[in-house]
This record gives structure tokens, sequence and C-alpha cells, in this order.
């Protein structure tokens, strides 16, 4: 078994039940993460003047990532999908 297999069911021992559910501590410290994370906020950031906010855009895309990463160790690649890759004006050019 490869390492991230190993990983992987090390995750789903500590946050899942038997039933391939959360037990109630996984779900509590699920729950917790997702809030740390911001899993289910925009990372979408401004400063004071309005202006969006790269550096703290960053940050909160680095803390939902950290979100993506436990989810996919647990309940496998294909349950947490990234967004497709939208056409850019350059791509149409």
């Amino acid at each position: 078994m490869s390492r991230v297999d190993e990983l992987a069911v090390a995750y789903r021992r500590a946050f899942l039940g038997d039933d391939g559910k959360p037990h109630l501590d996984g779900q509590a410290i699920l729950d917790d993460l997702a809030a740390a994370c911001g899993a289910f906020r925009s990372t979408q950031a401004f400063d004071a003047t309005g202006r969006l906010d790269t550096a703290r855009m960053a940050q909160l895309e680095g803390r939902r990532q950290v979100w993506l990463h436990v989810q996919r160790r647990i309940f496998g690649p294909a349950a947490v999908s990234e967004p497709k890759r939208t056409a850019t004006f350059d791509d149409l050019n």
C-alpha cells in the first residue's frame, strides 16, 4: 500500500464510523475545520478602501485548500471537484 493510500485509511479511521459516515467526534472536527478554513465562503477579500486585497485572498484560498485536502483524503478525489477552468479573453482569440 502506498503512503497516500495509508494516509487515506488513517483519515477515514479518524473521522468515519463503520458505516462510512462521520462519527460524532469526526463530524465535530469536520465542522470546526470547515468554519476555520472558510470552506463555504468566498475567498474574495477587500481592503479598507474597497480594493481587492490579494494577500488576504491568497491566505483565504490557502485555508480552503487545506479543507479540500482533508475532504479528498476522507471521501476520495471525486468527492470534491475543483471548478472547471473557464475560457479567458485570450483563449477566444
